[in-house]
């Protein structure tokens, strides 16, 4: 999915101060919202779901 286009934000929630961002982009031909942490030099995913109808608007504007 991080090789195609994606739409991604910040999770603002608390996590214990983790820094996590949802994104959302293309697995094969299906949507789905990734969340996830990042560092310099890796991804590391905490879940994955089939995209909600909002956050699959919000992509289709950013494509």
């Amino acid at each position: 999915m991080f090789g195609g286009p994606t739409f991604t934000v910040e999770d603002v929630r608390d996590f214990d101060g983790e820094q996590r961002f949802n994104s959302t982009g293309f697995l094969g031909t299906a949507i789905v919202t990734i969340t996830h942490t990042e560092t310099n030099d890796k991804i590391h995913i905490i879940s994955m779901r089939k995209a909600e109808p909002h956050e699959i608007d919000t992509l289709s504007r950013y494509l």
